[in-house]
């Protein structure tokens, strides 16, 4: 027992005495920062310090700045860090991670609570370009055609006295400001359908319905409705290109070949981004795949979030993480 008591006090006077035992260097920090990296894992660049806590950076203005949100809006900076500038922060935003660069990069789409605005990122107006009506339904994850003159989106309709939703797909033409409903399913649940995309053409447009499991394809008119595979449930982010779908299924990352029809699981993974034949996601980690020779690379640690290609695809945007002994003393 006097033993024990002698221990215990001789562990209090050095803690006291501040003696080297227990090192604040010793206790582990995490930092993160908006980073660059070459699509190979070369040249790694931190571009914001570890204050960055923001999500789904892009390219803008010939890939010589950077756009991202903040919560609260949007932000800008050079591609070096500088000249950071809060372009719109007075929103109250929701699925703000789902906004779409228009094909110029001046402009993008976004929405906030069921409605869809576009926002002219150099002259920071914003423009509203479906006005949430509980008739039509909530607007959300709207995405331009790969012209930049048609964008489509989900719409939800609560129908209460018959306790169901109206899933929707819209399109609106941004010349005329018309909206058009392509297509539309009722079911118990109100994310039936999660996801809508153009295809690369811009004559169809790429959905999933939940109820069914299936990804499909329909013309822009409404018409040819098709399926292009199975086992397809809440996507939260579609992708396509001349050769492939990718897509986001219940946390795990596919390809689909069109030519071939061949679909194929890369594993576990968040939000894809596609570039040609590069394919990129999270899975506590930034990971690379080639799809033609299905090698699977990890770049780079990050804690989740989205990823996005340079217009060439040979730089990745993600949020890197950084685990270290970091010293907290403000002079090192």
């Amino acid at each position: 027992m006097k033993l024990t008591k002698l221990i215990i006090l001789l562990l209090v006077f050095l803690l006291i005495t501040g003696c080297n035992v227990f090192k604040e260097d010793d206790f582990p920090t995490t930092d993160f920062y908006l980073s660059i990296i070459n699509s190979d894992g070369s040249n790694l660049e931190h571009i914001l310090d570890e204050n960055y806590n923001y999500g789904s950076a892009k390219y803008i203005h010939n890939d010589e700045k950077i756009i991202m949100f903040n919560g609260n809006g949007f932000s800008t900076c050079n591609i070096d860090g500088s000249s950071y500038d809060s372009i719109i922060d007075s929103l109250n935003f929701s699925a703000l991670d789902s906004y779409s660069l228009k094909p110029n990069q001046e402009n993008l789409v976004f929405s906030s609570e069921g409605s869809i605005y576009e926002l002219d990122i150099i002259t920071k107006n914003v423009n509203t370009i479906y006005n949430f009506n509980a008739e039509i339904g909530y607007g959300l994850k709207p995405t331009y055609s790969t012209l930049g003159n048609l964008i489509v989106f989900k719409l939800t309709e609560y129908v209460s006295d018959e306790d169901l939703y109206i899933n929707k797909i819209g399109m609106i033409n941004l010349e005329s400001n018309d909206l058009q409903i392509i297509f539309e399913t009722n079911s118990e649940y109100s994310r039936n359908i999660t996801c809508a995309v153009f295809d690369n053409n811009e004559d169809k447009i790429i959905f999933n319905t939940s109820s069914t499991g299936e990804l499909h394809k329909i013309n822009i008119d409404g018409t040819g409705l098709e399926t292009i595979c199975n086992g397809v449930q809440y996507c939260n982010s579609i992708n396509s290109n001349a050769e492939y779908i990718t897509f986001e299924s219940k946390e795990t990352v596919y390809s689909y070949h069109k030519e071939s029809a061949l679909l194929r699981s890369h594993g576990k993974g968040f939000r894809p981004e596609m570039h040609n034949t590069k394919l990129i996601f999270n899975n506590n980690g930034l990971y690379h795949v080639d799809l033609v020779s299905i090698e699977k690379i990890k770049l780079a640690d990050s804690p989740g979030g989205s990823q996005s290609f340079s217009s060439d695809g040979s730089q990745i945007l993600f949020k890197h993480r950084v685990d270290s002994n970091k010293s907290k003393n403000p002079v090192e």
